[in-house]
């Protein structure tokens, strides 16, 4: 019964295989000819747990590639025609494929809010960075620097400093 189940999930997870491949096929020809910036690209990202489903067990391995491109993208000269929105979705989707990829968590929080002027999407990334990595403390270390310095909060700075 179990192995009849596997057999017809066979096309279902094809399908999503292709649709990752078009994707990144269409992307890469789009930045090829100048239409689309890595940034733009990382933005139409699928929502991690689809990812995830597809990775066929290296989520680690796939939050890792789309992580390099991400970096690629902060680095690039001109920001995205969405500004820097853009980070937290393709951190959002790395960091639930490898939810204690703390690195993740820190470079986004500290990009979002000091090149985006994003707070509230940086104390997002932060947030879930403190759930998924309690006992890394630089994460709320960077939270707290939000809470002080951009939104001059500063009891929840206190808060978050202390830990």
């Amino acid at each position: 019964m179990k192995m009849l189940m596997n057999i017809k999930m066979i096309p279902s997870v094809l399908f999503i295989l292709l649709f990752i491949a078009i994707y990144y096929i269409q992307t890469e020809s789009d930045q090829i000819s100048g239409k689309m910036s890595k940034a733009n690209a990382l933005s139409l990202l699928p929502k991690g747990e689809l990812i995830k489903r597809v990775s066929l067990g290296y989520s680690s391995v796939m939050a890792d590639l789309l992580w390099l491109e991400v970096v690629q993208a902060i680095g690039e000269k001109e920001p995205a025609e969405s500004g820097y929105q853009w980070i937290y979705h393709a951190t959002d989707v790395v960091t639930t494929l490898d939810p204690k990829f703390e690195y993740a968590y820190q470079i986004a929080g500290i990009a979002l809010s000091a090149l985006g002027k994003q707070y509230e999407l940086s104390n997002q990334i932060l947030l879930k960075g403190i759930r998924n990595r309690p006992d890394d403390w630089r994460i709320p270390y960077y939270l707290g620097f939000n809470y002080f310095f951009y939104l001059k909060d500063y009891q929840n700075d206190a808060d978050y400093m202390s830990r």
